[in-house]
């Protein structure tokens, strides 16, 4: 068994082109294209546990944990066997400054000092996502979902939130299901509660954080949940294509809310706007998926949205049947210097030169969430560089993770949960547009952009 925060100097691979280096990453390289949204470097960080467990089917930029000064990562393996089957882990990965990984923590149903007591099959680590320091300790905080947990009902789903120790270790959590923290969704339908978790800040202005999160059973549905100062939860709103406002036509197992992520305000009316995605939506042509705008009142419902598809948005990318579309969103910032929030998006069954090999789309958006330009990084496009294998799916997962080498660039973190069969992390440093460092992303910048509460 692994201890705590373990070293682990040689489990992270550099891979890159050139030979000029930046805070330890390396930049350039004469066959790596350029223009905003395309890859000056890389790091991969493979599996920790062997097996097919999915690792890295969920990332997120948590903050500096360990007070090193250095962003860490939230890593989700949802099945992993700990203490049963599929049972799900989350891996707390401390950074170094070269995007390495430093040490590990595990936490799960056998490590960490967690107390949730997770069944067979719950696949705790479908989702991961920063809720900052929640219990005022100094130390940033993590939500986690296990969208198969049977709390109340057959796959249900639940989401934790995790109070972390410097270690990366639980001091405590707070379950929200349909047995605990205060949740009361109707007795029936909507399952997989806990398949994506955005935190979307005060949203409702009584200081404490708010989250959305995805029910991606079938259609689909997220929930915006208020929260009390304790964790649990306050008030909740229901968006599916029959509540809060949403009159989107979602074809049959889209799975609405297998991703989200808040943008900031988009639209300038003052209320945070969410990208939800929809990976089996078929738009177009069978699965292709799609990404949702949706454009929120103050009181939690939809105002309007936009659909973004091979038929919708403004989208020319060429998506392939069955490409997933949409498993994962992640805000970048202003990249190419509008002032407009620009997005990535993950379609991790993208075939790419190959078979579900996987791939990220960044889209450069205009202010009523239509696309104004695209790119595509994969294996034989965005300056990449290195090859992905066939049904590796990249872009299962996708995270901001701000300015690793000290450009004022935001940087992307990128899932591939069957990378090499047991998954990876990619670590991505991106270019920009040579904007001015105002309109960089940062790791305030992105604090502010999602109103996440990381202060």
């Amino acid at each position: 068994m692994r201890s705590a925060k373990q070293a682990l100097p040689m489990i992270s691979a550099l891979v890159f082109s050139g030979a000029a280096v930046v805070a330890g990453f390396p930049v350039g390289g004469s066959c790596q294209p350029s223009g905003p949204g395309t890859v000056i470097s890389h790091v991969r960080i493979p599996a920790f546990d062997p097996g097919l467990n999915w690792f890295a089917h969920s990332v997120a930029a948590v903050g500096d944990i360990d007070g090193d000064g250095i962003i860490d990562l939230a890593v989700g393996e949802r099945r992993a066997d700990d203490g049963g089957i599929a049972t799900g882990a989350v891996w707390i990965v401390f950074l170094n400054a070269n995007g390495t990984a430093k040490a590990t923590q595990k936490i799960s149903n056998t490590e960490g000092g967690f107390q949730g007591g997770l069944l067979e099959w719950e696949e705790f680590g479908s989702a991961v996502a920063p809720i900052g320091d929640f219990d005022s300790d100094g130390i940033p905080d993590l939500a986690a979902g296990a969208w198969a947990a049977s709390r109340g009902g057959f796959e249900t789903g639940a989401i934790w939130l995790l109070f972390l120790n410097a270690d990366g270790t639980v001091k405590s959590e707070q379950e929200i299901s349909r047995t605990a923290g205060g949740f009361v969704p109707p007795s029936s339908g909507h399952f997989w509660f806990g398949a994506s978790i955005a935190p979307l800040g005060d949203f409702n202005g009584d200081g404490t954080l708010d989250l959305a999160v995805g029910c991606c059973w079938s259609h689909g549905a997220l929930w915006i949940l208020t929260l009390n100062p304790s964790g649990t939860v306050k008030s909740q709103h229901l968006i599916d294509e029959s509540s809060g406002g949403f009159n989107g036509v979602l074809t049959p197992n889209a799975q609405f809310g297998r991703s989200i992520s808040a943008l900031g305000d988009l639209d300038g009316d003052g209320v945070t706007d969410l990208a939800v995605g929809a990976i089996y939506d078929s738009d177009g042509g069978p699965e292709r998926g799609s990404v949702w705008i949706l454009f929120l009142n103050s009181d939690a419902t939809v105002k309007s949205h936009q659909k973004i598809s091979s038929t919708h948005g403004g989208f020319m990318g060429s998506l392939s049947n069955y490409e997933n579309f949409g498993s994962g969103i992640a805000p970048l910032g202003d990249l190419n210097g509008d002032m407009i929030v620009d997005i990535a998006v993950g379609a991790m069954m993208d075939p790419d030169g190959g078979v579900a090999r996987g791939a990220v789309w960044i889209l450069f958006l205009n202010s009523d969430g239509t696309v104004k330009i695209h790119r595509k990084i994969g294996a034989l496009a965005g300056g990449l560089n290195d090859p992905l294998g066939d049904y590796w799916e990249f872009g299962s997962s996708v995270a901001a993770i701000p300015d690793l080498n000290g450009d004022g660039v935001v940087d992307l973190v990128v899932g591939a949960d069957r990378d090499s069969i047991s998954g990876a992390v990619w670590l991505l440093l991106l270019r920009d547009n040579n904007t001015t460092p105002t309109r960089k992303m940062t790791w305030g910048g992105l604090k502010a952009l999602q109103k996440n509460g990381l202060e």
